[in-house]
Parts: structure tokens; sequence; C-alpha cells
């Protein structure tokens, strides 16, 4: 369904035509849809890549754009928390606290530049800061986590359809019946929504649904062609504060 679509049925089902309560509700129900007692569904998984800028470690994870600048055309607008922070060719940067991160620019005082080899992220909206510093325009990928954006169609124009991330198959039963029922018992308090007999019914049904997720980073995944008996694949390795690049000397 659309937002449209989903405001009709809110309207038809509760009599209410204020745009702004309505969305208020529909809000809350995926709030409570995407916040359920903690559990991270397989609809609020997402990946994004972007480009680093050399010599520039911190980045705006909902503004960076694919060239790893600011920008509307944000890769991740939605993101919440990442899982992994890695290269195209899979090699898993280290994260560690913002504690360790400062005291690796600060105190170490590093003024050379390389292939970062670990992350931190702090703050909201959340900011990224790579250490080393990088000197080139790799791409990143992000593995991360959505959250569910707020509902306004009447003062944000970039609240579209797209913030709708619970599955279309299950609209009805979050969306539309979620927030009639908030709506009938005057309030948008989301986890009220526990009474709701199709809001539950809907979360049991998805639950069902949800598919088998392995996101397992074993020594295989991050190194793909490594065989038995053979060289392993290229790999970064930080001495002396700097990475470097050991490139597989076998051919292929």
């Amino acid at each position: 369904m659309t937002i449209a679509q989903i405001v009709t049925r809110i309207t038809a089902a509760t009599g209410i035509t204020d745009a702004a309560t309505i969305n208020e509700a529909i809000s809350a129900a995926g709030y409570a849809a995407s916040n359920w007692y903690g559990k991270i569904w397989w609809w609020m998984r997402g990946e994004a890549t972007f480009a680093l800028v050399a010599d520039q470690a911190e980045y705006n994870l909902r503004l960076v754009d694919a060239n790893g600048a600011e920008a509307a055309a944000a890769v991740a607008p939605d993101l919440w928390g990442t899982t992994a922070v890695y290269f195209d060719d899979d090699w898993a940067m280290e994260p560690i606290s913002k504690d360790q991160y400062e005291q690796n620019t600060t105190i170490l005082t590093l003024t050379a530049t390389a292939s970062p080899v670990q992350y931190t992220i702090w703050a909201e909206p959340p900011i990224i800061g790579f250490w080393p510093t990088p000197n080139s325009t790799d791409d990143v990928n992000i593995k991360y986590i959505k959250r569910h954006s707020k509902i306004d169609t009447v003062s944000d124009p970039s609240s579209t359809d797209a913030a709708l991330i619970v599955p279309a198959e299950f609209h009805r039963g979050i969306y539309v019946d979620g927030a009639t029922w908030l709506l009938n018992h005057e309030t948008l308090d989301p986890a009220k929504l526990e009474d709701s007999r199709s809001f539950m019914d809907a979360m049991q049904r998805m639950s069902r649904a949800e598919p088998l997720y392995f996101d397992i980073r074993s020594s295989e995944d991050k190194f793909p062609d490594a065989k038995i008996g053979m060289f392993p694949h290229d790999r970064r390795v930080l001495i002396n504060q700097c990475t470097i690049l050991i490139e597989n000397p076998q051919t292929p």
C-alpha cells in the first residue's frame, strides 16, 4: 500500500480526517513493529556503499552520498546502527570505542594517512570516523540496521512511501489496523498495540514468514580465494600505526 491508501482506509474506519493525527498513528504502528522487544527483523537490514575521500576521516552516515559528500541523495538515510564495515575485497574493519579513536588520532598524533583498519560510530545522527585517515577513494561497504522514519506528509515532503519499511503483505495488519486501533483507543503509545488482536496477528504472521538469516563473516568469507596449501587473499595489515597491502604473489 501507499501512504495515501493507508490514510484512506484509516479515515474510513475511524472517521478521522486530520492528516497530521493519522500520520502520527501510522508512525506509532511502524515504531511498534520495528522496535518489538528489540527484535531485528529481516526487513530492517540494509546495505550501502560510499567512496572515501582522501584526507577525510569522518562522515555523517545519514547524509553521505555515493561520492563521500553530504547530499540529498544519501545512500543510507534510514540508518540506525551498523553491523559491519568492509572494503570491496571483503576485508572487514575493526570497530573500536570513541575513546580509542580519539586516542589514536590525538595522543598518537598520527599525521600519515593509509587505508583504514578501524572505525567508530558516535552521535545522533551517526558519525563514522575511520582510522588511519583514508589516503584514497576506496569504496566502503556498510551493513546496517534501518530505523522506521516518522510519517509526516503534512510538513515533510521527504516523507514518501519508501518510509513504509514493513513488507507490503503486512501493511494492513500493521499500518492500517494498528493505527486504527490506536486512534479508536485515543492513544499513540506503540506499546499499547500488544492489546490489538489484528496487530498481534500480523506480528505473528511476520514471525512465521521470517527467512533464515546468516551473516557469519568467517575467514573463508573474508578471504574467498584462500585454499589449503595456497597463498591467502590480499590483505591489509597494521604496521607502526600505518597500513600496508600485502598482495597475493600467486598469479591466477
